[in-house]
């Protein structure tokens, strides 16, 4: 059951999991649509701004985008073995599964009656502990999905050890960095 949960891409690669992925990741992002989810960088959650629906599609595949290519370019330097693609592509997509539970958690993590006009004094009063408690557990959602990046990464480049962790962390921050810079770009030009 250990291996399902932090390691299923011992089992299931390539194209299967590149399309158990994608729908996984549309499923998640006609949630965030009415949770007002958004995963707008690699690593990043964040709940309550409303936009065009299209976005909440735009945010997740970006991301993903983003993060294959740069974890398949480290993998390209920095393996010895034969990387194909599709398997770097289709696992990364499957990791990216415990941010389903993430978004259907932030229907709790909205304050009613604020949004990004509201002084801090309104957003500080409208957190619960309930909310607290949401958003811990979210994160822990989010620490699960960067396990299974990470083991997605090192099955599908066949790199393991400290080199492994540091191409990983390399490439997570470069697909990051990158995220944040379309997405600035995007919503600058929406507003």
């Amino acid at each position: 059951m250990k291996k399902w949960l932090f390691n299923p891409f011992v089992y299931i690669a390539g194209a299967r999991s590149l399309v158990i992925g994608w729908v996984i990741m549309l499923i998640t992002a006609c949630i965030c649509m009415y949770s007002h989810t958004h995963f707008d960088g690699v690593l990043d959650a964040h709940n309550g701004r409303v936009t065009l629906a299209s976005m909440y599609f735009i945010e997740p595949f970006t991301d993903w985008i983003c993060l294959v290519l740069a974890l398949y370019l480290g993998g390209i330097i920095f393996s010895k073995s034969t990387i194909r693609f599709i398997d770097v592509a289709g696992t990364l997509a499957l990791a990216r599964w415990p941010l389903l539970f993430y978004s259907i958690i932030g229907f709790g993590l909205n304050p009613r009656g604020i949004n990004e006009h509201s002084d801090i004094n309104a957003l500080m009063n409208s957190i619960t502990g309930t909310m607290i408690l949401l958003a811990i557990i979210g994160g822990g959602f989010v620490i699960w999905m960067v396990v299974l990046l990470y083991n997605a990464f090192s099955v599908s480049c066949n790199i393991k050890g400290g080199k492994a962790a540091g191409v990983f962390i390399g490439g997570l921050a470069v697909a990051e960095a990158i995220t944040k810079i379309i997405f600035h770009l995007l919503y600058k030009h929406m507003i």
